[in-house]
């Protein structure tokens, strides 16, 4: 019964490098706009897990998704509507311990003698991997609500790791406030 949940919550996170714990809190805003890639603007909005101590761009973070596709986009809502009902019934902690577990056992299965096993997280590190050989590290770190482009170039999956660029869906994109933080902060440390 978890597995199609397990399913949406991978291939959101990899399409836009939450945390698994930020899905407790976020909303998608969708807007037409005939400006914009497939006629609408969609930004995701999430609260910043790491943003204390000035490790981030700010306790919330808003990414801008209107170059996903539709499908993307659904998947993304299905799980922005299922961290939602969970966190509604209070039972969001419970089902994210669940569905790592799931993936845990269902990983063991497949690769039994693997040193190291996948989690929720794991789709984090893959996603910054592939956007290090498409994205500035600048760009990478308002993504994912870094306050510096260190953090992601030492603590995250490496560029080696990345996808075929032909199988890399097109990333979320910073909105220019938070990315204007990072640049910022670049220069004060030149």
């Amino acid at each position: 019964r978890l597995a199609p949940i397990l399913l949406t919550w991978l291939r959101a996170g990899l399409l836009t490098g939450l945390r698994p714990a930020e899905w407790r809190a976020t909303d998608l805003e969708t807007r037409d706009d005939q400006t914009a890639p497939g006629g609408r603007r969609v930004w995701l909005y999430g609260i910043n897990a790491k943003a204390t101590n000035g490790r981030g761009t700010g306790v919330a973070r808003t990414l801008d998704l209107s170059g996903f596709s539709d499908a993307d986009i659904e998947t993304v809502r299905r799980m922005v509507d299922q961290g939602r009902t969970w966190l509604d019934q209070n039972r969001f902690s419970d089902m994210q311990s669940q569905c790592s577990s799931l993936l845990y056992a269902t990983t063991a299965k497949i690769w039994p003698k693997r040193r190291y096993a996948y989690s929720l997280y794991s789709t984090r590190h893959q996603a910054i991997a592939n956007w290090k050989s498409i994205l500035p590290p600048e760009e990478i770190a308002a993504i994912v609500g870094h306050g510096i482009t260190t953090t992601a170039s030492t603590h995250y999956g490496k560029r080696r790791s990345a996808w075929a660029p032909d199988r890399i869906p097109p990333p979320p994109r910073p909105v220019p406030e938070e990315l204007s933080v990072i640049r910022q902060r670049i220069r004060l440390w030149e």
